[in-house]
Order: C-alpha cells, then sequence, then structure tokens
C-alpha cells in the first residue's frame, strides 16, 4: 500500500481523461501513485494494486536477468533471491517466513512444485543432507524443515520447507556468515539458487 508522506501532488493528465497521474513522495521505493479520476474508490484501488504488482515483478525479473549473467553460485543465489523478495514481500504474514510460505502457497500450483523437486533431486538431497545452522547465534538449524519435508504429503508442503531452508543460507550469506571459497557454502547455494530462479522466473 502506497502511503504519501507529503501532501498537494501535482498532476499531470496521462493515457487520456480517465487516468491521472499524480507525482509524489512515498513511503516505498515507488515515487509515482496511480488514481483513476473517474471511478470509485474499490476500482481505483485495484488499478493501483494492479500497477503495484506489475512493477514489483518488473523489478524481480531485472534482479533475476541479472543473476543469470553470474557463473559464481552465490551471486546467482544474492540476486535470484532480491528478485524473489520483491515477490513475497506483499504477502500477508507477520514474519518474512510466513510471507514466503504463503507466496509459494498462492503462486506455485501443485504441478508446478512436483516439477520442482523432481528436476532438482541432487540439490534437494544435499539441501536436507546435514542442518543448515542458523549463524547469528540462537542455536537454531533447519532440522525442523529437513523433518517437515520427510514428513510432507504433498509438493507444495515439501517446496515451502525447501524454501525456509534457502532462505536460512541466504540469512546466512546476508549477514556475513559466509565465505566465498568454502566449499559447504558455495555448494549451498550451487544447490539453492536453481529453485529461486525458477519460481521467480514464473512470477515476474
Amino acid at each position: 500500500m502506497h502511503r504519501a508522506t507529503a501532501p498537494g501532488p501535482s498532476a499531470v493528465t496521462e493515457g487520456g481523461p480517465h487516468f491521472t497521474r499524480f507525482a509524489t513522495k512515498t513511503t516505498i521505493q515507488a515515487h509515482e501513485v496511480v488514481r483513476c479520476a473517474h471511478c470509485d474508490a474499490a476500482t481505483a484501488a485495484r488499478l493501483m494494486h494492479a500497477l503495484c504488482v506489475k512493477g514489483v515483478a518488473m523489478k524481480a525479473r531485472k534482479w533475476l536477468d541479472r543473476g543469470l549473467d553470474r557463473s559464481d553460485p552465490i551471486d546467482l543465489l544474492t540476486d535470484s533471491w532480491r528478485g524473489f523478495n520483491n515477490l513475497f514481500f506483499q504477502c500477508y504474514g507477520g514474519s518474512e517466513r510466513e510471507k514466503i510460505k504463503n507466496f509459494i502457497a498462492q503462486s506455485v500450483s501443485e504441478e508446478t512444485a512436483s516439477q520442482l523437486i523432481t528436476g532438482h533431486k541432487h540439490e534437494i538431497e544435499y539441501l536436507l543432507s546435514r542442518p543448515v545452522i542458523d549463524m547469528s547465534g540462537n542455536g537454531r538449524n533447519t532440522s525442523r524443515s529437513i523433518e517437515a519435508y520427510t514428513n510432507a504429503n504433498s509438493s507444495i508442503e515439501k517446496l515451502k520447507e525447501i524454501f525456509l531452508i534457502i532462505y536460512q543460507v541466504r540469512c546466512n550469506l546476508e549477514h556475513g556468515q559466509k565465505s566465498p571459497d568454502r566449499e559447504r557454502d558455495v555448494q549451498l547455494c550451487a544447490s539453492a539458487w536453481p529453485f529461486v530462479a525458477e519460481v521467480v522466473d514464473a512470477n515476474a
């Protein structure tokens, strides 16, 4: 949702009489809010949401394309995840983990999830081979997600747990707890990025 921080935007007509574009400062990355001049508030809200979603998808695609130009698995995961982050942040849920699970449930079909899991058996085997430690020092690791994956009855539920494991890899990476030349760290990124890239590719 766009929240303007400065009142009194200046209007410029764009796209005919039906739309008016207001340049305004906002609390998010976008700096323009589009309002419909001749429709009710609900329709205007839907239009604004559609435009916001389109902009988010475009940013996600740019991050994905940037990542796919790289050869380093760490860079591939980092940029693919930035694209994914653009997509899942708009989902409801209190924590990022909840948002990730909700996005997977809403945006990935059971068939697609099954194809991802079947097509990346080697990567899944590595991600599940031993728990990824939460390097923030809270004593947690991904053993709960590994167990949940094993016990899950659907591909969607399995994919959610894979993404939670990848999320932990990403958190350790972003907080400087991964090494660019440590074999396990590189292999974790190499096993993680294809899932993120394919989900972004299907939704951006």
